[in-house]
């Protein structure tokens, strides 16, 4: 699909408003929640949704065996933030990290059971435009993996960020946001 409305009469003003149907959603906020810390929402500077893939099974009664689809695996999902002047978004992470450790399996090969239950949280990322809901996401068990290190130079200008990655088991997409999608013509109406 392409989009061209050249027209040398056209002012400005028309021509943002014609391009802004087509553009992404331009925020979006994240939300953790994790037993212990309690509740965090951010705008971040940037995040990428995790990906979502198949995973089939081979199956053959007879002859040649067939891929069936059994199950779906979610990969990791990075979101990068604003390093804020009270380092707080950034000692939320690390103590999340922290409580991810088992205290009384300190180094150990095979993790406890409760290992799993104390990693993770929950999560939401919700996209706007023009100050109304366009997409949110569900993720209802995550937690953070790694946080990059940060990196300080007398040269910088602009603000400086750090990036968590996240593992997440699954990722649900909420479509009922006063949106409907028409199918048959793949046009989305108000």
């Amino acid at each position: 699909m392409s989009y061209n409305n050249f027209n040398p009469n056209t002012n400005l003003e028309t021509f943002r408003s014609n391009i802004a149907k087509f553009q992404p959603p331009n925020k979006y906020m994240v939300q953790f929640f994790k037993v212990g810390l309690g509740l965090i929402s951010v705008y971040p500077d940037s995040i990428t949704l995790p990906s979502i893939e198949v995973q089939p099974m081979e199956y053959a009664v007879w002859g040649n065996p067939v891929l069936i689809p059994i199950t779906t695996l979610t990969g990791e999902m990075t979101v990068s933030f604003i390093l804020l002047d009270d380092w707080g978004i950034r000692t939320y992470f690390e103590k999340w990290l922290k409580m991810i450790q088992e205290p009384s399996f300190p180094g150990a090969v095979t993790p406890a059971p409760s290992a799993y239950e104390n990693a993770y949280g929950s999560g939401t990322v919700t996209f706007y435009k023009n100050e109304k809901m366009t997409k949110k996401y569900n993720i209802p068990e995550c937690y953070p993996l790694n946080l990059t290190p940060v990196e300080f130079s007398a040269s910088s200008s602009g603000y400086t960020i750090f990036t968590v990655v996240f593992y997440t088991r699954n990722i649900q997409a909420d479509i009922n946001l006063g949106t409907t999608v028409n199918i048959q013509q793949n046009q989305t109406t108000q």
